[in-house]
């Protein structure tokens, strides 16, 4: 039976995953977001005001993104496995409220890493929300190292 973490069950022949989140996380104004790997794998999404300034938003290492998705799919976790997450930018104050995607150590982020607000006076362009995907190019304990693709 495959891990309904990453995708199809084809021994039950259902077509993709049903997952069972918590509601999303709501980081609040917070400042410097640091996120954490358990926040990304268990809630349906993670949003946050960055309170009229730019902000940060910066992942777990590459240690810790394997080590969640070993505990999460049951000690399991090799190169290509993975998980997605999204993130909201529920800012209301302008083009200065920006977060910006950064990587920990061992992770690499791929595409766009700003998360512009959904104020369409200066980014008609912006829904606020993006969507990622953390993907396993290395789960070698002590050499660990993921990618954070940004797919939306």
């Amino acid at each position: 039976m495959g891990n309904p973490m990453y995708g199809q069950n084809k021994a039950d022949s259902r077509v993709g995953h049903v997952t069972n989140k918590a509601q999303y996380l709501n980081l609040g104004t917070t400042t410097a977001v640091v996120l954490v790997a358990s926040e990304m794998t268990r809630h349906a999404a993670i949003a946050g005001d960055p309170n009229g300034s730019a902000r940060t938003v910066t992942t777990p290492t590459a240690a810790l993104l394997v080590a969640e998705i070993t505990a999460y799919s049951g000690n399991d976790c090799a190169v290509g496995d993975g998980f997605e997450f999204s993130f909201i930018n529920t800012g209301t104050a302008g083009e200065n409220e920006t977060y910006t995607m950064t990587a920990g150590s061992g992770v690499t982020v791929v595409g766009f890493a700003d998360i512009e607000n959904p104020d369409t006076t200066h980014d008609a362009f912006s829904v606020g929300s993006s969507l990622w995907r953390v993907h396993v190019t290395n789960a070698t304990s002590g050499s660990e190292a993921v990618d954070v693709i940004r797919l939306a």
